[in-house]
């Protein structure tokens, strides 16, 4: 028996909404929702948040990183910017939050 709680939200809502953690820091804006499919229904696996998101979305991955680096930013990986679906709550989805804090989930 499955504990998971199923939700259903319309993706159009979700995307280039910002994201806060639970103390209400900026994460970034959802920028793709990754699935997996299950039958015939898709099930979210991550969400792409902020600017690595949005490289990955447009397949600009390694050349996004190398050109914010040689802009001076501080590039994180991008699996720190991959939020598991259960690390999202969308219980009001125009402001999507994290179920944690951002360092929390950055020490993963």
């Amino acid at each position: 028996m499955s504990t998971s709680k199923k939700t259903e939200v319309k993706l159009e809502l979700l995307l280039g909404r910002r994201v806060v953690d639970v103390h209400g820091e900026r994460v970034g804006r959802i920028e793709e929702v990754l699935a997996d499919r299950d039958g015939d229904e898709l099930l979210v696996t991550h969400y792409l948040v902020g600017r690595y998101g949005l490289f990955e979305r447009l397949s600009l991955h390694h050349i996004g990183i190398g050109l914010l680096r040689y802009l001076g930013s501080r590039a994180q990986s991008a699996h720190r910017h991959r939020i598991p679906w259960d690390k999202m709550d969308l219980s009001n989805p125009e402001q999507p939050r994290l179920t944690c804090s951002l360092d929390e989930f950055k020490s993963r």
